[in-house]
């Protein structure tokens, strides 16, 4: 019986040892083998991996940090090499060796090595260093930024303190520390991070295992000097665009007052030589009508003409109505005349032509405003007494030698009755129509002229400029 036990329990160790996958396989990996330390199961296996140098214990001879090529600047385990100064940093390498464990770090104590290929490193992502205080760094190169302060210097090997914000830790390297780093806020340590453990096993702050003197970077000095200039040079620039703004704001509120006031007292004018004009007129027709003497005919003709008198003033006030209507919207010269022509048109009694050359499109819209009642009167006079049947207006350009420019001449024909300015009513009768063209002209510095083309009776304007 007791040997029938005996041949189960041989059993179940068989089978159990078929079970158990083999502990002792060679690490191929990196991450498996800080797996294994982890769990205290790497001590004494083979090791053959692939991996690069991230960076060069400058402190212990012959230790070198290793990560996986795929991840520079991860964490990683440290190499134990049997020969000095063999690769450097950025070397992808093929390893050979034992697990071992390395200052308390997942180590390989390497018996066999074989550069492959260098590989450039990945620089720490800005100048922020992790908060050491979160979890154990396995050889992590990092960069930080600090004050080095607490410098020592013994066998070969300098030692300092960086504080950093919320770390503080102690730096190492090998050879001496230049001087003028010391003390400096904000100098820049790239290196790698190596937990610090004492006797029992406890982690204290982690060491920061520098390369050289040349990892250790000093910011660029501030010339507040220039700052100071280039800060009081924009603010004077802002003040001066403000004052260049509240400046054209000004002028172009003192040009609009300007315009407002020139176009009061341009209404006012025409209110008062046109409109007042043929009111003055319209009373002188009808206290004569009134007259008991008069005869019937007479009274009747006297009507008659204030009757257009009045049409005359009606016109003007409408045409003034419509000016303060446009909201400051200034017609060109072209458009204006155009309306003039489709009004004519439309009445179907005659018919109109427009051929128009050379007109400018900067004339102030006071003589704009004068031109275009001269034309209104034009036409006026052409339907009304010169029984005409087609109408033309026209302009051409013309030269103007002695103030050298050039400006423009406007006709207007029809071919009715044919036409003599001296012998045509004048505001003695009541007819205030050429009195009103000439003014208007005058005003403007217009020359206006009546006279033939042909058997074309014509109204001429030549506008200089």
């Amino acid at each position: 019986m007791k040997g029938v036990f005996l041949i189960l329990a041989a059993m179940a160790s068989f089978v159990a040892a078929a079970e158990t996958p083999d502990e002792r396989q060679p690490i191929e990996d990196l991450v498996t083998l800080r797996t294994a330390w982890k769990r205290g199961e790497a001590a004494g296996r083979e090791c053959k991996t692939i991996a690069l140098v991230s960076h060069v214990v400058s402190s212990r001879e012959n230790y070198y940090v290793l990560v996986r090529p795929t991840t520079p600047g991860g964490a990683g385990v440290l190499a134990l090499f049997p020969e000095e100064d063999v690769f450097e940093r950025g070397d992808i390498v093929a390893i050979e060796g034992v697990a071992v464990e390395i200052m308390h770090h997942a180590g390989i104590k390497v018996t066999k090595a074989e550069k492959i290929r260098q590989m450039t490193l990945n620089e720490a992502n800005g100048f922020k260093p992790p908060d050491f205080r979160r979890g154990i760094l396995h050889a992590r190169r990092i960069a930080a930024v600090g004050e080095i302060n607490d410098v020592n210097f013994s066998n070969g090997i300098t030692t300092f303190n960086l504080f950093s914000g919320k770390n503080s830790f102690v730096c190492r390297m090998k050879g001496e520390l230049s001087q003028e780093k010391i003390g400096v806020k904000n100098v820049r340590v790239t290196g790698c991070a190596l937990n610090h453990y004492g006797e029992s096993s406890d982690l204290f702050e982690p060491i920061l295992d520098i390369a050289g003197d040349e990892d250790i970077e000093i910011p660029a000095p501030r010339d507040y000097r220039n700052e100071a200039i280039i800060a009081l040079s924009a603010i004077l620039v802002l003040v001066m665009g403000a004052l260049l703004l509240l400046w054209a704001r000004q002028r172009r509120e003192r040009h609009a007052a300007r315009a407002v006031a020139a176009e009061r007292r341009r209404m006012a004018t025409d209110l008062h030589d046109t409109i007042e004009q043929y009111l003055a007129g319209v009373k002188i027709l009808l206290t004569a009508a009134s007259d008991p003497a008069s005869s019937p005919e007479n009274t009747r003709a006297k009507i008659a003409q204030a009757e257009d008198m009045l049409v005359y003033a009606k016109n003007e006030v409408r045409l003034a109505v419509m000016d303060l209507r446009q909201d400051g919207e200034q017609k060109s010269l072209k458009q204006a005349l155009g309306e003039i022509a489709d009004g004519v048109k439309r009445s179907g009694a005659v018919k109109v032509r427009l051929a128009l050359r050379a007109l400018p499109a900067n004339l102030p819209p006071g003589d704009i405003q004068n031109l275009l009642m001269i034309v209104r009167e034009a036409v006026t006079n052409a339907l009304k007494h010169g029984k005409a049947k087609n109408i033309a207006i026209v302009s051409d350009p013309i030269e103007v030698s002695h103030r050298g420019g050039q400006g423009f001449a406007l006709r207007v024909l029809n071919d009715g009755e044919p036409f003599e300015r001296e012998k045509a009513l004048g505001p003695q009768t009541g007819h205030f129509g050429l009195a009103g063209m000439e003014e208007r002209a005058h005003k403007s510095g217009f020359d206006l002229s009546f006279g033939m083309e042909g058997r074309w009776t014509c109204v001429r304007l030549e506008v200089k400029q």
